[in-house]
């Protein structure tokens, strides 16, 4: 019983239970047969998340399954929880890491509890799983020749990944034609760098897609000359230890590379519209090709089903034909089945081992969810029967908020007080006392003298001196300066000593009236 369940987890039931499934009642849902055993898609039900307005370039799941992270060409990273949503589907963060740029990548960490971002501009970003920015990537000098002295990318960013292992490393590829490895402890500057040189060519050709294999001894790096490298992680990156000139087309994006998790095989997808299957034994020739898989944008990816025997990617719309994903044989790249899920493009496909269901980005901004309550764990299974929380008055919002002075108590004048106790602790208060401020003790600060400086004031030189002017009477002590003032003004007028003419009264209006009274 314990193994019929764990079959069914993965995806693999016994042949008399098997059927894949689109969620629809159309004549797509035979059986078919994959070595004897068959397969059933979680894909009966369906939930989207909808809030994105343009095509999703970017999705990831965390381990947990429990939060969802995608972002799109409308610059927006838009986060999701299934535990704490209903069934409207309502992202509980959106966050805008560039203004006016696309987001790349976004994939969240082994332990999940970070987020890294690729925004389309030189600098990624880390985020908690909640969406508050922890720390990004320094920027790069983009006067200097040798990007081997940068200490970051001066470029757009194409593409990140986290290390497998060790949770504080992580992998950026940019446009530059370099890729580098960072600590999250030390954004100033990457650890290594690797720069690609293609043969023959001086000009730099940018870095598509980035992956480490799952023990992270190796890092695969896919070129927008149809390039696949293979670097050593350790130590200094030199030179790619193996190479596979024309993976795919010249002059296209390879937009993806997946290990598998016996580290023997990776699948590349291309921006040819074809999928290989690569052994890492011999690189001379792919395994299995598979072509006819194009796509709307340089972003669509490849991903397993959970015991790794099915490969799934996206298709665009083709003709009459919606949206779709592609379900394709591990072994030969054959397609086993095809879901219709969009009216748009596929973009982006995720299968989550956990919880047993796909999240698929689309061309429109949608991200649809499916599942099935018999295969699935937890997931859309847990928002997708909970009702809306009902609105009320208090959740009604008006347009503009009325103030009425002197209506509510927080508007009113402060009454006086009428205990002994109030007083006192008014009295206490130095804001509503108005108390002034406290001698400052030691030299002073804030531009205010301290005791130190005022007893050097107060020393018996200048004691005297104060206590001889305060006896003074001060309309005596202005008069002494009588004469002096008349003899030379150089309190009034002493700027105009020279210059100033001698100044002409008017006395018409004075001796008018008096003149007019002499007369009567």
């Amino acid at each position: 019983m314990a193994d019929r369940e764990s079959k069914a987890r993965a995806g693999l039931l016994p042949e008399n239970h098997a059927r894949v499934s689109n969620g629809s009642d159309s004549e797509e849902s035979d059986d078919t047969d994959i070595d004897g055993d068959s397969i059933r898609l979680p894909a009966t039900h369906e939930i989207k998340l909808s809030g994105h307005t343009r095509a999703i370039s970017a999705l990831s799941v965390e381990p947990s399954g429990s939060r969802v992270a995608t972002g799109s060409y409308d610059g927006m990273l838009r986060l999701w929880d299934f535990n704490g949503m209903d069934s409207s589907c309502r992202a509980f963060r959106s966050i805008e890491p560039c203004e006016a740029s696309q987001v790349k990548d976004v994939h969240f960490s082994v332990s999940g509890d970070q987020l890294l971002v690729a925004p389309a501009t030189c600098q990624a970003k880390i985020y908690d799983r909640s969406g508050s920015e922890i720390a990004e990537c320094t920027r790069g000098d983009m006067y200097m020749r040798d990007l081997r002295h940068t200490k970051g990318h001066i470029t757009t960013l194409n593409c990140c990944a986290w290390h497998p292992l060790i949770r504080e490393t992580f992998i950026t590829g940019a446009t530059d034609g370099t890729f580098r490895i960072w600590d999250v402890n030390q954004m100033a500057q990457q650890k290594s760098i690797a720069v690609y040189r293609p043969k023959g060519r001086a000009a730099r050709v940018p870095v598509t897609a980035l992956t480490y294999s799952p023990d992270g001894s190796s890092i695969a790096c896919a070129t927008q000359d149809g390039v696949i490298s293979i670097w050593s992680a350790s130590g200094a990156l030199g030179r790619p230890a193996q190479t596979i000139e024309g993976a795919h087309t010249p002059g296209t994006e390879t937009s993806c590379l997946l290990f598998s998790g016996d580290k023997q095989t990776f699948v590349s997808r291309g921006g040819d519209g074809t999928v290989k299957l690569w052994d890492m034994r011999s690189l001379k020739a792919p395994l299995a090709e598979a072509s006819g898989l194009q796509s709307t944008g340089p972003e669509s990816n490849v991903c397993f089903s959970p015991d790794e025997q099915l490969i799934l990617t996206g298709k665009s719309m083709d003709g009459k034909q919606k949206g779709r994903v592609a379900v394709l044989d591990r072994r030969t790249l054959k397609t086993v089945h095809e879901l219709a899920v969009s009216d748009a493009g596929v973009t982006k496909v995720l299968w989550h081992k956990r919880i047993n269901q796909i999240i698929v980005g689309c061309s429109n901004g949608q991200v649809p969810v499916l599942y099935d309550p018999e295969l699935s764990v937890k997931g859309a299974i847990l928002c997708a029967g909970r009702e809306p929380k009902r609105r009320t008055v208090d959740d009604m919002s008006l347009g503009s908020v009325i103030i009425t002075p002197h209506a509510l108590p927080m508007f009113r004048d402060q009454p006086a007080p009428h205990t002994k106790r109030q007083k006192e602790k008014m009295r206490k208060d130095p804001r509503i006392s108005k108390r002034p401020d406290l001698p400052v003790s030691g030299p002073g600060r804030g531009g205010r003298i301290g005791s130190s400086m005022q007893g050097y004031l107060m020393k018996d030189s200048l004691r005297d001196e104060i206590k001889a002017s305060a006896a003074e009477d001060p309309r005596e002590a202005l008069l002494k300066y009588a004469k002096i003032a008349e003899e030379e003004p150089m309190f009034v007028g002493h700027a105009y000593k020279k210059n100033q003419p001698k100044p002409i009264f008017d006395n018409t209006q004075e001796d008018a009236p008096r003149e007019m009274k002499r007369r009567q």
